[in-house]
Formats: C-alpha cells, structure tokens, sequence
C-alpha cells in the first residue's frame, strides 16, 4: 500500500472546516484542481473531475463516501476493489479555535504496487495536496481565485447551462 498524507493547521474551528469540506458542489469555486459533484451521505456517490494542471487533461470518476463521521472523518474510495483502488481521506481534529487537517490518498489493490510503483510517483501528488490545503485556507479566510470565475469544469458547467 502506498500512501500520501498531508497536515495543515487551517485557521477556522472544525464546523466551518467541516462545511467547505462537504459542500461538493461549491468546490469548484474555490479549488483550481478539483471538482466535485454530489451530497455528504453515507455510501453516498461523488462525482470527481481532476485537473493535472495547464493544458493537461482532465480525469472525471466516481467514488463512494465509504466512511463519514460528521465534524471529523470522510473518505472517498473509487477504483476497482482489490485489484486497483484509491482512497482520499479526511481527518479534523480541533487544536484551540483552529483545525489540524490530515488528508491525504491510499492506493490499495494488486495493481496499485505496479501503478505506484515508486515514492517519487505518490509524491508527484503532494504538490495537488499542498494547492488544496492552501486553496481550503484562501476559502475559510475568504480569499477568492485568481480567476473568478472558478475552474475550467465550473465554466463548462456554466457555459452549458446558459446555452440551454
């Protein structure tokens, strides 16, 4: 199993923490890497659009919410059961009136040895992680993106509604 995992101190108690985490549907307006569509219930499904960065394409999935422990955990899991599997998870703790948030990915399943097959290639991930935490403390702090108008999915999105 190979496993990427991130610590941040955000600087807001855990509820506020808790709430931009599962509002899905608004984390395009604020994360320049991920999109996401659906609601925050148990064995829920989400749906996921990934962007590797400029002019690389996107990658849409879908994951289950296997674990959801409101004001603390959330886990999503998606692949294919032990043959391929990643699960990307959330962990709050309160520290005073700020919170500890651990998240990071798993990869589990026969074949997750042979697609992550070296440190160097989970690592590649950590700069995604690094964007979110500081994408996540530009929201709490009320910060906007660069480009207001969020990601290219959220433009997309929006550019097929208005031309319906």
């Amino acid at each position: 199993m190979k496993e990427l995992s991130v610590e941040i101190i955000l600087p807001a108690p855990v509820d506020q923490v808790w709430k931009v985490l599962t509002n899905f549907d608004d984390y395009s307006s604020w994360n320049p890497y991920l999109s996401m569509e659906g609601q925050p219930v148990s064995n829920g499904r989400v749906k996921l659009a990934s962007v590797a960065g400029a002019g690389k394409l996107s990658t849409t999935t879908y994951a289950a919410i296997s674990k959801l422990v409101p004001m603390s955990e959330l886990e999503l899991r998606n692949g294919i059961p032990f043959l391929t599997e990643s699960v990307r998870f959330f962990k709050l703790s309160p520290v005073e009136d700020r919170t500890l948030l651990r998240h990071g990915v798993r990869f589990t399943g026969a074949l997750a040895g042979k697609r992550h097959s070296t440190e160097g290639k989970v690592r590649q991930l950590r700069n995604y992680y690094d964007a979110f935490g500081k994408a996540l403390t530009d929201r709490l702090l009320g910060r906007r993106l660069r480009n207001p108008s969020g990601n290219r999915h959220a433009r997309r999105r929006r550019e097929a509604q208005s031309d319906r």
